[in-house]
């Protein structure tokens, strides 16, 4: 089992943006294995926490852009939760 520090490490180095396509938030395959490495993280580390942003591009309006944004968000996080997070561990934003 890795350490905590090689955890971090690891994370650092990994990217940390997910993108979707337009008007979408199906997290798409090639991003799968940056969520799972966080919900790695998170399974193994307990009182840790994760914020997740949720964001869109300046097309639509505000209100949709914002609703958007939190599934988006929200998708990230319900996946990581499958993958062994736990809900108190994750917040999400738009």
């Amino acid at each position: 089992m890795r350490t905590k520090q090689e955890y971090i490490q690891g994370l650092s180095k990994m990217k940390r943006n997910i993108y979707f396509d337009y008007d979408q938030f199906t997290i798409k395959d090639e991003y799968k294995a940056i969520v799972e490495a966080h919900a790695k993280y998170l399974q193994a580390n307990r009182g840790a926490r994760a914020i997740i942003q949720g964001h869109t591009d300046e097309r639509g309006t505000r209100e949709y852009n914002i609703a958007l944004g939190q599934k988006r968000a929200d998708a990230v996080k319900n996946l990581m939760l499958l993958l062994g997070a736990t809900e108190v561990q994750i917040e999400t934003v738009s």
